[in-house]
């Protein structure tokens, strides 16, 4: 239903961008079926005689293709798409038109001299980067150079594999220093569990000592609550080995937990083939370390944050900033520092949203530097959405596809221009 009203929005490729990843690239694929579907169920309810008679169904079958084809597929869509830099829409786009179309002709050749040389240029420009960013291990980046890659040659089977191979590597690589890092700082706290066992001499029911201790354990509890919650975000965003990481930690804290034990084998059994646990490393990490000192050093000493800091800041309309020293406050056990985070998550996720829509109108006006500035704003203010992060990311991406583009005809100008004066 959302791609259905989308649709009849506003007949273009721009009025999807607002949906979610996840529909955004199913529904121009989409496009061209729902039409037909369209065009059949009204030919269908409109008591078409021809539907009853021999052959009739597949010759309104034939009718519907050729109404879609003439709809969807056109030499000034084909400009449209390549002058926004959407190259492979172009690409689609002709190769979908009906060659007996009058404007066929028109298409083929910009096909033939633009859209195909401009195709075969990101590719080749996104796989020299790729193997650049490989090279240097930077894993990130290659991959995200690959997966673009792939997009100008979506039927290399190969290069597809590479990307994906490259992606579980870097996936890995997450994984296993994750869980090291996570099960040294397990260690240290797990040590520091009976920390405040009052020392000879004094009462066993040492009042100091005895708050302190249920202090820690408050804490603990605490922290074992945002393990399992981060857990369940991880599993929702299909990122099972670093749910598997807060599960493994939870249950240091909760042994024996029924939905902590539920949840390790959800996360194992979702974790892909590629990807492996580091079982020998972990009892490693199992020996009891020596109390570290909690004395901070006085080249670190800690800045606490006064509730006064925070209220400029909001006064100010500075969000970003406003919750980064926030949540430092909350860390510090600042009171009413929830009061002051839902404070700014609200007025934050009124300005994003009032950021990304004018990002979408800029967008679908081609204003694409304009569209980039906003989206990155919605992006800053509330960097937990994965829709705006989202839109950024793809913004981004055809901005830096339009540059490559605009720098290949600049270089044949100046190239042309080259010749002409030596003759």
């Amino acid at each position: 239903m959302q791609l259905l009203t989308c649709f009849w929005q506003g007949h273009d490729q721009h009025s999807m961008y607002e949906l979610s990843a996840r529909y955004r690239s199913q529904a121009y694929r989409l496009k061209p079926f729902l039409l037909s579907a369209v065009l059949l169920m009204a030919g269908l309810l409109s008591g078409c005689q021809s539907v009853h008679e021999p052959g009739g169904l597949r010759s309104l079958f034939k009718k519907v293709e050729l109404k879609a084809a003439a709809y969807l597929y056109t030499y000034e869509k084909a400009v449209k798409d390549f002058d926004a830099g959407r190259v492979m829409e172009a690409h689609e786009t002709v190769l979908g038109m009906d060659k007996a179309r009058p404007d066929y002709t028109q298409a083929k050749e910009l096909f033939d001299k633009e859209i195909e040389p401009a195709r075969k240029k990101l590719l080749r420009y996104y796989l020299r980067k790729a193997g650049q960013a490989e090279k240097k291990q930077q894993w990130a980046q290659a991959v995200d150079f690959y997966e673009q890659a792939v997009s100008f040659s979506p039927e290399d089977f190969d290069l597809a594999m590479q990307a994906r191979e490259l992606k579980l590597r870097m996936r890995q690589i997450r994984f296993d220093e994750l869980l090291k890092q996570r099960r040294r700082e397990d260690r240290e706290i797990i040590t520091w569990m009976d920390g405040y066992d009052p020392p000879p001499g004094l009462d066993p029911q040492d009042e100091v000592y005895l708050r302190k201790r249920e202090n820690y354990q408050d804490w603990i509890g605490g922290h074992a609550r945002d393990l399992l919650r981060e857990a369940r975000r991880h599993l929702r965003r299909d990122q099972p080995e670093l749910a598997y990481v807060e599960l493994e930690s939870f249950l240091r804290f909760r042994p024996g937990d029924a939905v902590g034990e539920k949840l390790v084998e959800e996360a194992k059994d979702s974790i892909p083939q590629g990807l492996s646990i580091d079982v020998k490393q972990a009892k490693q990490e199992n020996v009891v370390a020596k109390p570290v000192n909690l004395v901070p050093s006085k080249r670190h000493v800690i800045k606490l944050i006064e509730a006064k800091e925070i209220e400029v800041l909001v006064e100010q309309k500075r969000w970003s900033h406003a919750r980064k020293l926030a949540l430092a406050f909350r860390r510090q056990g600042g009171d009413h520092a929830e009061q002051y985070l839902d404070l700014i998550a609200e007025h934050a996720g009124r300005e994003a949203a009032a950021a990304s829509r004018k990002g979408s109108i800029a967008f679908r006006r081609e204003r694409l530097d304009e569209a980039v500035e906003q989206w990155q704003r919605a992006s800053d203010l509330e960097p937990d959405n994965d829709e705006y992060s989202e839109q950024l990311r793809r913004a981004l991406r055809m901005q830096e596809r339009l540059l490559v583009i605009r720098q290949e005809a600049e270089d044949k100008s100046d190239t042309r221009e080259a010749a002409n004066n030596g003759t």
